[in-house]
């Protein structure tokens, strides 16, 4: 077997836990459930996975379609830390043959059935079966509208072919746990979004006046500040957002929800 069997959930959440590329280790005591929303949670659940389907590991990958901000990809490990390598070395998002499914379907697979297009593809199936994983199904894994990510969760065992006649319950079994897990990853980042994009009230109302139309012209006359300032005000606001233009900036402030979180009071103009 690729890992030592386990009992308990204690001993399984010592696993290490490698969350945006980094490893860390965490540790947890049996009583004590992990809290919505959080790292611990998202890993307690994945291990609950590979419990369930008695597999050796799992591992939850999703990277975004067009967000400037958080386009990255972002991977979460569970028993399985000689991945990271793997998935440092294949970066980008094209590369990995279980993201790729996951853009062209939405039904679980086996890495039997997964169409493999590039070469790519299949030195990534090939750096995965050396890592010791011989049989994996990849599970494409909605997300929120907002995020615009493409998600998928993946079981791995070291035995191989353990996957292959997976039927159509099981299927359906992984699926409800693949949404469950990507529930927990979206909170996460949906946080960590709003805390990158947070806008004070004056930069929120700026942005708002662009989604109203105006000018920088039209916007000084209406609260007594010279055009110039207007300006220097708004590409603080795109640097703050990562954004090229106002309208860009408009368009992620209104994506994850700033204009509404931000207090309406102008007064400070």
């Amino acid at each position: 077997m690729l890992f030592s069997a386990m009992n308990n959930k204690s001993d399984l959440l010592g696993q290490a836990l490698s969350y945006r590329g980094e490893r860390c280790v965490q540790e947890h005591e049996a009583h004590s459930a992990p809290p919505q929303g959080t790292a611990a949670a998202l890993l307690c659940r994945m291990i609950e996975a590979v419990s369930i389907f008695d597999c050796d590991c799992a591992c939850f990958l999703s990277v975004g379609k067009d967000d400037p901000i958080h386009g990255d990809r972002r991977y979460v490990l569970a028993n399985c830390p000689q991945l990271d390598s793997v998935l440092h070395d294949f970066s980008q998002g094209t590369d990995c043959l279980w993201l790729h499914h996951a853009s062209i379907s939405v039904w679980p697979a086996s890495d039997g059935a997964m169409r493999i297009t590039t070469e790519r593809h299949h030195l990534f199936a090939s750096s995965v079966r050396s890592a010791g994983i011989g049989s994996v199904l990849a599970v494409p894994a909605p997300t929120p509208r907002s995020l615009r990510r493409t998600a998928v969760f993946v079981l791995g065992a070291a035995k191989t072919g353990f996957f292959e006649l997976i039927d159509a319950r099981a299927a359906a079994l992984a699926y409800g746990l693949a949404m469950a897990v990507s529930r927990l990853q979206s909170a996460i980042l949906e946080r960590e979004l709003r805390s990158v994009c947070r806008l004070s009230a004056e930069e929120a109302a700026l942005l708002r006046f662009e989604r109203d139309g105006m000018t920088s012209k039209d916007i000084s006359k209406l609260i007594s500040v010279p055009p110039q300032t207007i300006d220097c005000r708004f590409q603080r606001i795109c640097a703050k957002l990562r954004a090229g233009t106002r309208q860009q900036a408009l368009s992620i402030a209104v994506l994850y929800g700033c204009l509404d979180a931000a207090n309406d009071d102008i007064a400070e103009c």
